[in-house]
């Protein structure tokens, strides 16, 4: 833009130079100029000069001036737009009474707890003597009016002493302290499954109901978060079942019709375990068939699809070469299921699947992934059947010594005097010790009559919350690290079972790794993704989020073993 100024004003001194010579050549100053002679045409010659008279004109303004001052009046009416609209008009002064509403508004509800007795009995006190009853004090000659104000004051008290009794309401508004909470809370579980009761049997199972749920959430450290979280969960898995009451690790994203599928696809092979861990995570919050609440009728469904895919000789679907899996998982919902409801259909059903278990089990002690005699006796996998052998025990169901010999011989083998797990003693992975085989084994040795004082029990603690606490990135390194969702599952259920200060710092790294990786889009919102490992990709979105909302319900699903033991 300078340029073509400093041009044109070369052209403007170039111009106005040769107005000036011409003018200095042709025109004198003080003289009019001469007539021009008539010349002859016919007679040759230079015609002669003839003198030419400029006019001086001043020059127009040029476009620099013109823009400069077009650029001055657009930004000086801009600037006086701009401040007219985008102006911040002044705070009002009902700020004020908003500071003022809100203190009255809620500190009343979280003083009442400790301030009950004070106010109250210093409300009354002045409203009684100031009437009549000064005047009655004064006369005290009869004396039958000190026995009838005793009486009136005594009954009086215990009205004071009840307010807070029935305010331990407000124990449950510190675990819903979250904003936007969803509508199934504490309340989602069926009120009728109480501790103790009668349909729950034993007390390993009696923490599942609504008030026993809210005494283990205070007492092992669950909040409002980690039960909002489960509440969202079982939405999702309730969302994405099967019309038969099944769940598809695979084709599952059939149900995310008007929505975008919810990425995370897992094998078909694992279709029946997968169904088996999120019936349990329905039943670990408390819903059962015959009890109303909100998943009465999903719960419903998925035993049905459990029950009618087992075989005649009590096994679940038999597909693919790892499906003792299935079986197991499958074993421990039905135990769990007969236990809330003692229903004979499914306790038979669980029979079946015990007898099944039982001749499948190795020479070993173990089990393998197929009930062929292969000598192979898996960790992984028995850790598994032990929990449905102890769920199917606990209903009373006798597990014969043999079964119990042999497990105990082998799993004594299988966790080392130095706290490891063994994971197998043949191909595949023989030998294998790992941060998930060490909470298996922790796991198995408690379940199995163990103590967590144990030498071998003290050193698995300290390889689990000091070697290797929750942690995100090391899913992608499993093979280094052996972070999963089933080991977060496995190490939980273990330490809870082990108790005190390494329970509770356990419990903080978890809830702080696993909150946050639940998923909060509109569709997918109370899921998981798959972990970036092969077991991830094995089980899908489908058994990534059960096996979470199972790992959250430890508080209340199964009361500890410490506990037990002392009942």
């Amino acid at each position: 833009m300078f340029r073509s100024f400093k041009y044109l004003f070369k052209r403007e001194i170039e111009v106005v130079s040769r107005l000036r010579s011409s003018l200095k050549k042709n025109v004198q100053p003080g003289r009019k100029p001469l007539p021009a002679k008539k010349t002859n045409p016919f007679l040759s010659g230079p015609p002669p000069v003839q003198r030419i008279t400029f006019r001086r004109r001043y020059p127009r303004l040029t476009s620099l001036l013109a823009i400069g001052i077009s650029l001055v009046l657009h930004i000086g009416v801009g600037l006086m737009i701009y401040i007219h609209l985008f102006e911040r008009p002044p705070p009002p002064e009902k700020n004020e009474i908003t500071v003022t509403i809100r203190l009255p508004s809620k500190t009343p509800p979280r003083k009442k707890p400790g301030e009950l007795k004070k106010p109250r009995p210093e409300e009354k006190k002045p409203k009684k003597p100031e009437p009549v009853k000064k005047v009655v004090k004064a006369v005290v000659k009869p004396r039958p009016l000190p026995p009838k104000t005793t009486p009136r004051e005594v009954k009086k008290k215990p009205a004071v002493v009840k307010s807070p009794r029935k305010t331990k309401a407000p124990n449950t508004r510190s675990l819903r302290q979250i904003p936007k909470a969803p509508p199934l809370g504490l309340g989602a579980s069926p009120p009728g499954l109480t501790a103790g009761g009668s349909r729950i049997g034993g007390g390993v199972l009696g923490s599942r109901g609504r008030d026993a749920k809210l005494a283990a959430l205070q007492r092992y450290g669950g909040s409002g978060r980690t039960e909002n979280a489960v509440d969202k969960g079982l939405a999702w898995l309730a969302a994405h079942q099967d019309s038969d009451g099944g769940w598809d690790a695979k084709d599952y994203q059939r149900h995310c019709r008007h929505h975008r599928p919810c990425k995370g696809q897992g094998l078909g092979e694992f279709d029946m375990g997968v169904t088996a861990l999120a019936t349990l995570a329905f039943l670990g919050s408390g819903h059962s068939p015959n009890k109303e609440g909100p998943y009465r009728r999903h719960v419903t469904k998925a035993l049905k699809c459990l029950t009618d895919a087992q075989s005649g000789i009590g096994s679940f679907e038999p597909r693919g070469d790892k499906y003792n899996y299935n079986h197991a998982l499958a074993t421990l919902a039905l135990a769990e299921a007969y236990a809330m409801t003692r229903d004979s259909f499914y306790k038979d059903s669980l029979q079946s699947a015990l007898r099944y278990s039982f001749s499948s089990q190795q020479a070993g002690g173990g089990w393998d992934y197929s009930s062929i005699k292969t000598g192979r006796n898996d960790l992984s996998i028995t850790g598994w059947q032990v929990m449905a052998l102890r769920a199917a025990q606990k209903t009373g169901i006798a597990i014969p010594a043999r079964i119990r010999q042999n497990l105990s011989h082998f799993l004594n083998r299988a966790f080392t005097p130095s706290g490891y797990g063994i994971y197998a003693n043949l191909e595949p992975s023989p030998g294998r010790k790992g941060a998930n085989m060490v909470a298996v084994a922790l796991m198995t040795h408690l379940y199995n009559g163990g103590l967590a004082s144990d030498s071998r029990a003290r050193k698995a603690v300290s390889r689990l919350v000091q070697g290797n606490p929750p942690e995100v990135k090391g899913m992608a390194r499993w093979e280094l690290t052996y972070q999963s969702y089933y080991y977060w599952y496995t190490a939980t259920l273990a330490l809870f079972n082990v108790g005190g200060k390494t329970w509770e710092a356990w419990n903080t790294l978890l809830q702080q790794k696993i909150l946050p990786l639940q998923d909060r889009d509109p569709h997918s919102s109370g899921s998981w993704a798959p972990e970036p490992n092969w077991v991830g990709r094995s089980g899908g979105r489908i058994y990534s989020t059960a096996i979470n909302v199972l790992t959250l319900e430890v508080y209340y699903r199964y009361r500890p073993v410490f506990a037990v033991r002392k009942s």
